[in-house]
């Protein structure tokens, strides 16, 4: 597997547990949407998805600050042009070659692979049906939210459906993602069901979709 050396462009809070990483695209470069690097900075390496899409001319990470974190301690504060180098790319949670509708369902930084097959999906002519079930504890955590409403706005064919689970002032969907994705969801195995998020969450939403009749074949994951 290749190493590639680069450099940091800017980094974006979302907000403070949550940030943005856009990084130089080094030439030669290229992956599917949906897939990860192992970025390396100061001798710690960490695996992250890729936020942004194939056809976007640098990197986007979107990655979650764990406190006392040995590696996005460092992120946080570094400053634009820092060299880091990275290797990849890795993991085969890719979009499949399917003329069925799209369901993605993103669980806080599980965004992150989503956002590129959406994307993707959009600029390469998809034609069909896609939504988006996204779902953070508190508000300030919907990372790339404007662009979502945005699309949904322009794009008739592309559904947004943020919610949060402990969050009192958000005035749209509150609770957890599967009670607003059974609410909207008609014709169970007429999709192909992207997750990523908590393991838990995934495996959970992943059974009632099967108990849904939805085959196994339809419903791809990817989970931490």
């Amino acid at each position: 597997m290749n190493t590639y050396e680069t450099t940091i462009i800017k980094h974006d809070m979302v907000d403070e547990s949550t940030l943005f990483l856009h990084i130089a695209k080094p030439e030669g470069f290229s992956y599917e949407a949906g897939q990860f690097i192992m970025l390396e900075h100061e001798g710690v390496k960490r695996a992250y998805s890729l936020y942004s899409s194939p056809e976007e001319d640098h990197l986007q990470l979107l990655i979650r600050i764990v406190t006392d974190g040995k590696l996005t301690g460092h992120l946080k504060e570094v400053r634009d042009e820092t060299p880091v180098h990275f290797t990849g790319p890795f993991g085969r949670f890719t979009l499949k070659d399917s003329p069925r509708k799209k369901i993605f369902v993103a669980l806080g930084t599980g965004l992150a692979p989503l956002r590129p097959m959406i994307v993707h999906l959009q600029q390469t002519g998809f034609a069909d049906e896609m939504q988006l079930f996204y779902s953070v504890r508190v508000a300030s955590q919907l990372a790339g939210n404007d662009e979502f409403v945005a699309l949904a706005e322009t794009n008739a064919n592309f559904h947004y459906y943020p919610c949060v689970t402990r969050d009192d002032t958000w005035q749209g969907y509150q609770g957890r993602v599967q009670g607003i994705l059974f609410e909207k969801l008609s014709d169970p195995a007429g999709h192909d069901y992207y997750l990523c998020g908590l393991t838990v969450a995934v495996k959970d939403i992943t059974q009632q979709l099967l108990e849904k009749g939805v085959p196994k074949e339809q419903i791809f994951s990817e989970s931490y």
